[in-house]
């Protein structure tokens, strides 16, 4: 056995830096060669310091002594404190372990490993992992499972080559809880607002590296499920209940240029926006559109809308991000609305204490919309076979037929 204690006091940058080439270079011969004399080498490092990471009572140890089950060397990293400064995160009680040591050139791997902790975004972490480097394709590839991450258990793989990367995470499970927790730094819901479910979702990445080995060109896929999203704004008037929502998408950034595609589809649970009620088990929902972020709003182009037996629509539209989200402008295409599921979804509720509130209806309508400002500015509208009825029979219509055309009056100029 051979000790190498470092102390701290003593220029801990300069030394730490001799005993972990010092350990390197262990490694690499008693992995390469046979190495009888020594069986275990143990690296005691009080403090490393750089510019990111801040690390102390570091103890390293390399294990080369045969095994029952194994003649792979194992190697362990136990440090008391982990500090990355950049990020602003404490780690402590850190331990990275490798059981199955390969270095025969060109191949440098971790074969089987554990990464364990606390502290970080997310409290704990306790994870398997393996990691490879082929140096004669230059191409660095790791891999891991079993990181908690919000409640979901994840797993995770990726690849480094030639100035290309890939990056895959999976999960199933997360808690939209705690998720929304971790993500304040970069994305806040309104004060008040609730957001609550569980999702399984799958995020494949892949891009490339400039010469100044930067992120280039960029393209992500995403898919996400979930049975039991709630979601509810302060006030109350916009309410999502038990729905069954599954998302796909995918987005490219190139030379600052964001664009993706998504699609969405709901087969269960009710929305409630303002008077509005969108029932999705009875009317399944699927909605695709294009989107590119323009300045302060979004652009949305190719939308394409369809509620079984309610409606069918496409158009584009452009929402404003800077202070309340609005929509700026829309256009929209309906191909076919029914009367029948229109009635219940988007007047009943505004009508249900009067005489009007309990109407047998039928027919359908096709035309055009466009609003401006967050409200409808012009319609243009097709009637074919429109009746109703009240259950008294004092009012009666049946098969009306005909044309609508409104719009607003302009804003007065001042």
């Amino acid at each position: 056995m051979v000790r190498h204690p470092i102390n701290p006091p003593q220029r801990p940058k300069r030394e730490s830096g001799r005993g972990l080439r010092l350990l390197a270079a262990g490694i690499f011969c008693c992995s390469a060669y046979d190495c009888d004399a020594i069986d275990r080498v143990i690296l005691e490092v009080g403090q490393l310091s750089t510019a990111g990471v801040q690390a102390q009572n570091a103890i390293i140890t390399l294990d080369v002594a045969p095994r029952p089950d194994s003649g792979s060397p194992t190697l362990q990293t136990q440090v008391a404190k982990l500090s990355l400064v950049q990020q602003g995160t404490t780690y402590s009680d850190v331990d990275i372990s490798c059981s199955d040591l390969l270095i025969r050139q060109p191949q440098f791997a971790c074969k089987q490993g554990s990464i364990a902790a606390h502290g970080g975004p997310t409290g704990q972490i306790a994870t398997t992992a393996a990691a490879a480097y082929d140096a004669s394709i230059g191409a660095v590839s790791f891999s891991g499972s079993g990181l908690k991450v919000a409640g979901a258990v994840t797993h995770f793989d990726g690849k480094l080559q030639w100035g290309t990367w890939s990056l895959n995470v999976a999960g199933d499970g997360l808690d939209l809880v705690p998720a929304r927790q971790l993500a304040q730094p970069w994305v806040q819901l309104p004060a008040g607002d609730t957001l609550s479910g569980h999702l399984k979702f799958q995020v494949e990445s892949t891009g490339q590296l400039t010469a100044a080995n930067r992120i280039g060109k960029t393209r992500v896929l995403l898919t996400a499920n979930t049975s039991d999203l709630n979601f509810s704004n302060q006030p109350g008037t916009t309410v999502a209940q038990n729905l069954t929502v599954s998302l796909t998408g995918s987005a490219t950034s190139d030379r600052g240029r964001l664009t993706s595609d998504l699609k969405l589809h709901s087969s269960g649970g009710q929305a409630l926006a303002g008077t509005v009620l969108l029932d999705f088990a009875k009317n399944p929902l699927t909605l695709e559109t294009h989107v590119e972020p323009d300045g302060h709003s979004l652009s949305l182009t190719q939308i394409h809308l369809e509620q079984s037996d309610l409606i069918d629509a496409q158009g584009t539209a452009r929402i404003a991000l800077a202070g309340p989200v609005t929509i700026e402008q829309a256009h929209f295409d309906v191909r076919r609305l029914e009367f029948a599921a229109a009635y219940r979804s988007f007047l009943q509720l505004t009508l249900a204490t009067t005489d009007f509130g309990a109407l047998n209806v039928g027919g359908r309508a096709s035309g055009e919309i466009d609003l401006a400002d967050d409200a409808v500015s012009q319609v243009s509208a097709r009637i074919q076979n429109v009746s109703m009825a009240d259950s008294t029979t004092r009012l009666s219509l049946a098969n009306a037929n005909g044309e609508l055309h409104w719009a607003a009056a302009p804003t007065p100029t001042v």
